[in-house]
């Protein structure tokens, strides 16, 4: 169990030194100039403190997800839980389920940001340096970057300032707080009017009239992107336990288990279960080649594949180069009515859930199982879309790994994956696609066909492959006695 940092009345924060961290590390290389005087530095010869300042990030709305019964009311938070399936089996391994406390999505947090002796032009370069924060995952902040959590986008609340003339006039009634004499700049106009995106600033000083040009810092955080949608064949559903009602009595109609979805009502497939599925496939794809082609015991295919993809999806040691946004449904979930007919049945409503009833056989007597008549609720999803990301900079050497997420696009191009419960009963079936180029691409042709119109060679990435499974598989023969 993960819980988020708190403040002493146990409201969630977000630690300055998370926040100075992620600006200080985001920026790129070339802003270390404007780093020296922000963050201040430290050699051998001379020293310096920065001027800026970050403090603590207080929640200042909560957003409490409907029907989410693992909301914490006096935390704001709620929890999280996974577990760890076994690659080989695809079964649940045996004491891995975890949960995490979680910040919900849609909440808002305040901070104070304060820069001492700075001119408008620092000032200026302060809120491009904030402009890291934009949503995306490459700013993420706190764990599970490679699972989509964590991101944050910044709006700019206001501008206020504090002179000389300010500081005296606090000098003469020391028992009032300082905060009280900052005088607020009046924000005249803005172009392209979002604050936080704006590019020019407009601020009233009295008579005066200042601009502020706030540029982006690039970051130093290179990434590629591709964007893939997700075709369910029939219901999909990850379940989410906090939406599971306990029941009590016989009437209690709530189901056992329940579909994911977002704080908007529309379903999603998490990150991290995204990752656990495509991690997993390549994991087989390893150990079947290593066997198949190279007569690795199975014992030892199940080793080649264990070294190579932690290489590609992280492990306890080291963060994954390669990251998965939630996959969203392009619709909103209506909540199941059972009264209500379907439109094919001549009824008003298109369903977007599916619930159904299911119950164990005795394996003796044949008949039903006295007590084990349960209900689930799975999402309908005509199409769910997600973003994934590759950080350049951590990269695995070679391309041999592009030849193993090619396979794995191959098997989802085909429909041959399942997600979630349920799939040997015909829950969690889908088929992908690819967007290249704004078309969508649903045959492993197109996509061939796009990597060699951009320079690279796919038949090399999956010879290099197995070149690299070949040797490891020589290597362990080698040492077996």
């Amino acid at each position: 169990y993960l819980p988020v940092p708190s403040d002493n009345n146990e409201r969630p924060v977000i630690p300055a030194a998370s926040l100075r961290g992620s600006l200080l590390s985001g920026r790129d290389q070339q802003g270390d100039d404007v780093i020296s005087w922000l963050f201040g530095f430290a050699n051998k010869n001379k020293s310096q403190a920065g001027k800026l300042r970050i403090y603590d990030a207080t929640l200042k709305q909560e957003a409490c997800p409907a029907g989410d019964l693992s909301w914490h009311n006096t935390r704001k938070t709620i929890l999280h839980q996974g577990i760890s399936i076994d690659a080989i089996t695809g079964t649940t391994k045996n004491h891995h389920l975890f949960s995490h406390e979680l910040v919900p999505t849609g909440s808002i947090f305040d901070v104070e940001i304060l820069l001492q002796e700075v001119s408008l032009d620092q000032i200026a370069t302060t809120i491009g340096l904030l402009k890291l924060w934009d949503g995306e995952s490459n700013s993420a902040l706190g764990t599970g970057r490679s699972k989509g959590w964590g991101k944050v986008k910044w709006s700019l609340d206001g501008l206020s300032h504090l002179q000389d003339e300010n500081i005296l006039q606090w000098l003469q009634a020391p028992e009032k707080p300082l905060q009280g004499f900052y005088t607020p700049w009046q924000i005249e106009r803005i172009q392209n009017l979002d604050l936080s995106d704006a590019e020019r600033i407009f601020l009233k000083d009295g008579d005066k009239i200042l601009e502020l040009k706030p540029t982006a810092i690039a970051t130093n955080l290179a990434t590629q992107s591709i964007n893939i949608w997700i075709k369910p064949e029939g219901p999909l559903l990850i379940n989410q336990p906090s939406l599971c009602e306990e029941k009590v009595g016989e009437k209690n109609d709530a189901p056992n288990l329940n579909y994911r979805r977002r704080h908007d009502d529309h379903a999603l497939i998490p990150g991290s279960t995204l990752r656990g599925l495509v991690s997993a496939r390549a994991s087989r794809i390893l150990a079947s080649i290593a066997h198949l082609h190279y007569e690795a015991s199975p014992n030892h295919a199940k080793e080649i594949a264990a070294e190579l993809v932690p290489l590609l999806f992280g492990s306890t040691d080291q963060r994954s180069p390669l990251w998965f946004d939630d996959a969203v449904s392009d619709k909103k979930m209506e909540a199941f009515s059972i009264e209500l007919k379907p439109k094919e049945e001549g009824g008003e409503q298109e369903f977007t859930s599916h619930r159904q009833f299911f119950n164990a056989i005795d394996r003796f007597t044949g008949g039903v199982a006295e007590g084990a008549l349960y209900q689930v609720e799975a999402a309908l999803c005509s199409r769910l879309q997600v973003t994934c990301r590759l950080e350049v900079n951590r990269q695995p050497e070679g391309d041999w790994w592009k030849g193993l997420l090619l396979f794995v696009l191959r098997d989802a191009l085909e429909g041959d994956l399942a997600i979630g419960w349920g799939k040997a009963k015909g829950y969690g079936k889908f088929s992908a696609g690819v967007l290249l180029d704004d078309q969508d691409c649903t045959h492993l042709a197109g996509v061939l066909d796009n990597i060699k119109g951009n320079g690279d060679d796919p038949q090399q990435w999956v010879s290099e492959l197995h070149e690299k499974i070949k040797t490891l598989a020589n290597v362990k023969r080698e040492v077996t006695p």
